[in-house]
């Protein structure tokens, strides 16, 4: 596996046949389903999510969460996204969406209210498959700039993203979500020099 980008931000394919357990991220976790079929319980096994081929599922790092042993021709692609992209001009691109807001912001924000997540249905939107597809190439090619252009496909994707409905959101806070992007932006224009996610 490659590791790059302030040695956090990853893409993988996850294991077909293991049972995982509950666990929870330090990172934002997209799930995309390839191919197949992918299911995964979200805080109790009460409530199955079940993916299909061309549909994400994000994960801010406080989600609870594990996944069902899948079949031979299942792949889910694990694209593991540090909190550390998450800055001003992220949040204000994707002001306009509630619950892509409420999912960043919760990453730092939150972390005693319990996970966001968000499933998009992007079944048939080719232009996110092609988005994804890029994304892992410039991962795995590592040709010269893939960072730069990592970051790119990234901003692109969540614009995507954000044009598809999401059909289900995880646990709501207790802010609005206009608030706790205004509490984020002051923050980051106060401590611009020295600013951590």
């Amino acid at each position: 596996t490659v590791m790059t980008m302030e040695a956090q931000f990853l893409i993988t394919r996850h294991s077909r046949f293991v049972e995982g357990g509950y666990h929870r991220h330090q990172f934002i976790e997209c799930m995309y389903v390839y191919q197949g079929t992918c299911t995964q319980y979200i805080e109790d096994d009460a409530h199955p999510v079940v993916l299909e081929q061309n549909e994400l599922c994000l994960l801010n790092p406080f989600v609870r969460h594990r996944i069902k042993a899948m079949g031979e021709g299942d792949i889910l692609m694990n694209i593991l996204i540090p909190v550390s992209f998450i800055d001003a001009s992220f949040m204000k691109m994707i002001a306009e969406n509630e619950s892509m807001v409420q999912l960043f912001t919760q990453s730092f924000l939150k972390p005693d209210q319990g996970g966001t997540y968000c499933v998009f249905r992007a079944k048939d939107h080719v232009a996110t498959r092609q988005t994804i597809m890029a994304l892992i190439t410039e991962y795995y090619g590592q040709a010269k700039g893939y960072q730069s252009a990592i970051k790119g496909y990234l901003t692109v994707l969540m614009m995507q993203l954000m044009r598809i409905p999401e059909e289900r959101v995880g646990k709501q806070g207790t802010s609005s979500s206009e608030h706790q992007m205004t509490k984020l932006l002051g923050y980051m224009e106060a401590h611009l020099a020295d600013v951590s996610l």
